[in-house]
């Protein structure tokens, strides 16, 4: 798919699992779990449901990524998703041998961005629908010694000017998704950044959920600083912006020459009170 992107429907449909035929789901689990794209334990709880649930979406978006010339599918919203693998199918033929198997490097990731309240979730119809939106959109990566600069840089964590991934970005990373980070175990206190890349690495790349919280926005601290003629626009580089934060901050607050922008932004949230933009807000 070019550039690694998921298309989707903006718009979230009510779901479909009620009038989706129970057989067929179960159809589509087979040829999912015999080709790779379904752990055994998915596979069993799937088949154990009865066709009562769906795949998950990290399941069908590397079916029909692997399977669907580019930029031909849909992976959100998830009944869509499945209509489209089943149509599919059904074409081709459940023990038809023209499936690609599931490759064990490909990374499916799902970016999760500021719903923005009431107003982004009628505009995009469900909370998921805007937070998937304003994330920028599911996307597809191959594993490689880059994966998790690329991830990190793709939520917005780091810039495109950053030399690479630092400690501080991934524990903030680790911070905004802990819920999903505690259940692998990473130890963010370590001092090692070799060691913490390695272990976000392993994360991105043992399941198909991945589900990532995009880094929180910096709207506010960029008009309340151009506000102060700290920074000639609200799109001034980071380097800029840091600079104008050091500034407002004074000499009696110690930034590091080499801060993290996100530690810069937080530390002048902090002192300014400056809270972050509403439409961040879960």
């Amino acid at each position: 798919m070019s550039n690694g992107e998921a298309l989707l429907s903006i718009m979230d449909s009510p779901p479909m699992i009620k009038t989706l035929c129970r057989d067929k789901v179960l159809v589509l689990v087979d040829v999912l779990g015999r080709h790779g794209y379904l752990t055994d334990q998915e596979r069993a709880e799937l088949e154990a449901a009865s066709g009562r649930e769906l795949p998950h979406m990290g399941n069908i978006a590397k079916f029909l990524y692997m399977n669907v010339q580019a930029n031909k599918f849909v992976v959100f919203p998830l009944w869509m998703a499945f209509q489209q693998a089943l149509a599919l199918v059904e074409e081709k033929g459940v023990a038809t041998n023209l499936w690609n198997c599931c490759p064990r490097d490909l990374v499916f990731i799902e970016p999760v961005g500021a719903t923005g309240g009431k107003a982004n979730m009628d505009r995009y119809g469900g909370n998921r629908a805007a937070g998937m939106a304003k994330g920028g959109g599911p996307f597809f990566l191959w594993d490689s010694p880059q994966l998790v600069r690329t991830i990190l840089h793709r939520l917005r964590y780091i810039d495109s000017s950053d030399g690479g991934v630092c400690a501080p970005a991934v524990r903030l990373f680790c911070e905004r998704n802990c819920a999903r980070i505690s259940k692998h175990s990473v130890d963010t206190s370590c001092e090692n950044l070799e060691g913490l890349v390695a272990a976000l690495r392993r994360v991105f790349t043992s399941s198909p959920h991945q589900q990532w919280k995009t880094c929180f926005q910096d709207h506010r601290v960029r008009h309340d600083l151009l506000k102060n003629g700290l920074i000639s626009t609200t799109s001034a580089s980071r380097a800029d912006v840091v600079q104008g934060i050091r500034q407002m901050l004074g000499a009696g607050t110690c930034l590091p020459t080499d801060v993290y922008y996100w530690s810069a932004v937080a530390a002048y949230m902090d002192k300014r009170v400056v809270s972050r933009d509403p439409s961040s807000r879960r």
